[in-house]
């Protein structure tokens, strides 16, 4: 008998098969839940700051899910195959819900654990728990990054800051605006270092995956690997505000660094990756996980559940009639009104825009959203309220007015003495809240209460001072609002 054809039929039995298998559950995952991977591709493609390496983080779990390739041989009861599929039907129907009230970024991370119980259903929670290194690599190609966004921009602004003055540079920095004699330089949201950050934690965790370090080795190569995409992002933007002090702001790279970042990253980047120990996996001693053809094809029918749900009870929203906030407000609108600063809304689902005037001061603005179709938002993604380019953000906090959380917020204009108070709310189908989150999950009743309206309220006011009366003018017309809408 020839050894080579033995040896090449048992490694076909052992490997081909089981990755066969799991690309078929990563099959059905694609058509079950493709309203959600076409969100996601639209920003794979797109080539923003954070994922536009969605992409190459599947090509790579391929090639990790092959090299990890065969699975061990866990026998499970029927009790525990059960709870497998349990608990795959569970997250199904978690996915129906988030997708439901479009909470995107949920409904996106709940594949993996869609995932990771459909290979315990088909296989065993061994082999599920063996590929938890490479299901997790795909949190990559996820958006849960972006929240990041905001804490690493300020972060890099602090340290930036520290830096420069450090290094005796006369520089004023104002938030993310860096004023040096010879112009300014804004720290934007492309300036954060995410996409560094991800990176560099994902090429980390892939060669940890590669390697088959520990968990605990792991968290190490992690942590140095944090370090070092805040540290390239840190250097770049000091190195910008140093040619931009010393060529007074007529060096080509303050305009155009897109490529000196990149080629700073790799400098960097490479002897991190050099150093890293190489270390031989360990390959899996046998005996094997075989391919179970009725448990894979039970797994696919439950992996269904959510995704069948979601194409049955999808229908389209009923009208609603418009909130009219100038009923339960002592002000009148005005048409062309100059806001003391200016409120950025998303305008998709907008059907009512509005400014009003109360003694000259106060200015209210109001926007209302409406879905229209099962797929629209009933509450549109804010990134800011406010044109952080001008203004700086100097205090925030929630105070209680008649019963209800209202965030109340103080500005100052960049190079100006200008100060603004503001105070805003959110109305969501009728559940009024003040923090962002909250207001996320409140989509959750007011969907299935069958409403569809979701508006915004803020106020604003000039400060002379201290902004102490001016507090107390919006704080009067708030507890007026919510005393009339309460009667209501």
């Amino acid at each position: 008998m020839d050894v080579k054809s033995v040896l090449k039929g048992e490694h076909k039995e052992t490997v081909f098969k089981p990755f066969v298998g799991i690309l078929l559950i990563l099959l059905a995952l694609f058509i079950a839940y493709s309203s959600t991977f076409n969100v996601l591709y639209q920003r794979w493609i797109t080539f923003d700051e954070s994922l536009s390496h969605g992409l190459l983080i599947w090509v790579l779990f391929f090639y990790l899910i092959w090299i990890y390739c065969p699975l061990p041989k866990v026998e499970n009861n029927l009790a525990v195959k059960s709870v497998a599929i349990i608990l795959l039907v569970v997250c199904s129907l978690l996915w129906f819900l988030f997708n439901q009230i479009q909470i995107y970024i949920l409904a996106q991370v709940i594949l993996l654990p869609i995932l990771f119980f459909a290979i315990a259903a088909a296989y065993s929670f061994g082999s599920a728990i063996y590929l938890l290194g490479p299901i997790s690599f795909l949190l990559f190609a996820l958006p849960v990054w972006d929240h990041l966004n905001n804490l690493l921009l300020d972060l890099s602004s602090l340290v930036v800051g520290a830096v420069v003055h450090w290094m005796g540079i006369p520089a004023l920095v104002e938030g993310n605006n860096i004023l040096l004699p010879f112009g300014s330089m804004l720290i934007a949201d492309g300036c954060s270092g995410i996409r560094y950050f991800i990176v560099s934690i994902a090429i980390a965790y892939f060669l940890c995956c590669i390697n088959g370090y520990r968990w605990s080795h792991r968290l190490l190569v992690l942590v140095g690997a944090v370090l070092l995409g805040l540290l390239i992002n840190w250097i770049r933007i000091v190195i910008l505000v140093v040619v931009g002090y010393t060529s007074e702001m007529q060096s080509p790279l303050i305009a155009d660094h897109e490529y000196f970042g990149w080629g700073l990253f790799i400098v960097c980047c490479f002897p991190f990756m050099y150093f890293l120990p190489v270390v031989d996996r360990a390959k899996l001693a046998p005996p094997y996980a075989a391919v179970n053809v009725k448990g894979l094809a039970l797994a696919i029918i439950m992996l269904f559940a959510g995704a069948a749900l979601n194409v049955f009870l999808e229908y389209d929203p009923k009208a609603e009639a418009k909130i009219r906030v100038a009923d339960y407000l002592s002000c009148s609108l005005v048409e062309n009104r100059t806001q003391w600063m200016e409120v950025t809304v998303p305008s998709g689902g907008l059907i009512e825009q509005g400014v009003l005037d109360c003694n000259n001061n106060i200015v209210i603005h109001h926007a209302q959203y409406q879905r229209d179709k099962a797929n629209d938002r009933l509450m549109p993604y804010f990134a800011r309220l406010y044109n952080y380019d001008t203004w700086v953000l100097q205090s925030e906090s929630e105070q209680l007015f008649s019963g209800q959380a209202v965030n109340v917020q103080y500005f100052k204009r960049l190079n100006s003495s200008q100060k603004v108070v503001r105070l805003y709310w959110m109305d969501v189908g009728g559940y009024v809240t003040a923090s962002y989150w909250k207001a996320k999950l409140l989509q959750i009743p007011a969907r299935f209460s069958g409403k569809n309206v979701f508006s915004i309220v803020n106020m604003q006011a000039r400060c002379q001072s201290d902004c102490a009366q001016e507090t107390d003018q919006l704080a009067e017309e708030v507890r007026y609002w919510l005393d009339r809408k309460l009667e209501d």
